[in-house]
């Protein structure tokens, strides 16, 4: 496709290869109109069929036309003109250069027109959707070979820009910022169809391609919008670096880095094996073995659980028998690690009366470990004639 051409109007064979159908679209042109370029074509896009041939190009063909001096019209369908809309007040037709930028959304069907850098005239289509036909661009004319834009009176067409997307106004104001820059009259022609299909044209989901290059969302930042913006973090979520650091993390290079013991996207969860506010390595009883004990007292029980043998909770560990919330009337006793997961208590010899509630808590250095606390159910058997013992059940405390 040639960048440079002189004249009023040329054929891109081909080069539309992405606005098809109803699809969304963009188009910008740069031109010089007369009064004698009443209804004639800018820019057009479709199949090489003209509009009627017994039906074949009906409703393939899109086009950018100059109505008159207050007007453009949007051609699209086989038997309408489609949609002419006023960018007025002034003329088009006094000997000056204008830029006219068109979008359409598909979703909406809100079809809007820009004029210069005037506020755009926006309009909702209630019409038939389009069914744009792949294939050549054409500047200036359509395969019906009426409508030509012609020279006489001044008329010329500098520039034109097709896009396969909704372009945001910002995008347009940067194309008519562009346009009224060029200074040359030499016609220079510039067809651009924009791709949104590949990763740097469709900026990775979190931007918008314009003017040959991503315009990244809030939150992201790069070539093709695929990190994270200062002050965010995890692409491709991009939380804010204050919900890391409001909790136990510091954001570097867009990456939540936790404090030893927490992890999450947040740093608001414990690692493995840790607990509490300060996500430590608490000892905790998980289960007692064995679970049900006929007899007076004196024996052993094996406590499984974690962290028991914890580096971080160096010291000495005992069981702690009491029969109430305030701990009264205690009984501790020695507890012997067997390993980090195993622990073992003897249980107090005729301590343990059955008239209250019991608990077995685990302790280290004689500071309890109120969050490793398990229920102790004490009651007497009669086993035969007069034979008595002390049933003990374990489990764990709720909460």
């Amino acid at each position: 496709m040639p960048s440079l051409d002189e004249g009023t109007y040329f054929t891109y064979t081909n080069a539309n290869t992405r606005i098809s159908g109803d699809s969304s679209r963009s188009l910008c042109a740069s031109f010089r109109a007369s009064s004698l370029n009443y209804d004639n074509i800018v820019v057009e896009i479709g199949s090489s069929d003209t509009t009627w041939n017994s039906g074949k190009g009906c409703n393939t063909h899109f086009a950018l036309a100059v109505g008159d001096g207050i007007n453009i019209i949007v051609f699209g369908m086989c038997f309408s003109f489609d949609n002419s809309i006023n960018i007025g007040p002034s003329t088009l037709f006094d000997g000056n250069f204008h830029h006219i930028c068109i979008t359409y959304n598909s979703i909406n069907s809100i079809l809007c027109a820009y004029r210069d850098f005037q506020t755009p005239v926006c309009i909702v289509r209630d019409n038939s959707p389009y069914n744009t036909g792949l294939g050549d661009v054409r500047i200036g004319w359509w395969p019906d070979e009426n409508r030509q834009f012609v020279a006489s009176g001044g008329g010329w067409i500098k520039y034109a820009a097709l896009f396969d997307m909704e372009i945001s106004s910002e995008c347009v104001a940067r194309q008519i910022a562009f346009m009224s820059e060029m200074t040359s009259t030499i016609g220079e022609i510039v067809i651009t169809t924009e791709q949104s299909h590949t990763q740097s044209n469709n900026c990775s989901g979190h931007g918008s391609y314009q003017m040959q290059e991503c315009v990244c969302n809030d939150r992201f930042n790069g070539p093709v919008c695929s990190n994270c913006a200062l002050g965010y973090y995890d692409y491709p979520d991009c939380y804010p670096c204050s919900n890391c650091e409001s909790h136990n993390g510091t954001c570097v290079n867009s990456t939540c880095i936790c404090q030893h013991g927490f992890t999450g996207q947040a740093c608001d969860r414990c690692e493995a094996n840790r607990y509490g506010a300060h996500c430590l390595p608490y000892p905790v009883i998980q289960s007692v073995d064995p679970p049900l004990i006929n007899d007076i007292g004196g024996i052993n029980i094996t406590l499984y659980g974690v962290n028991f043998n914890s580096s971080e909770y160096r010291g000495f560990r005992s069981c702690k028998f009491f029969p109430d919330t305030q701990r009264l009337n205690a009984s501790i006793t020695e507890a012997v690690i067997v390993n980090d997961s195993i622990l073992i208590c003897l249980i107090p010899v005729n301590q343990l009366v059955t008239t209250v509630q019991w608990f077995l808590r685990l302790m280290i250095n004689g500071t309890e470990q109120d969050y490793s606390t398990f229920n102790l159910q004490v009651r007497f058997l009669i086993l035969g004639s007069e034979k008595k013992a002390i049933q003990y059940s374990f489990s764990r405390l709720a909460g």
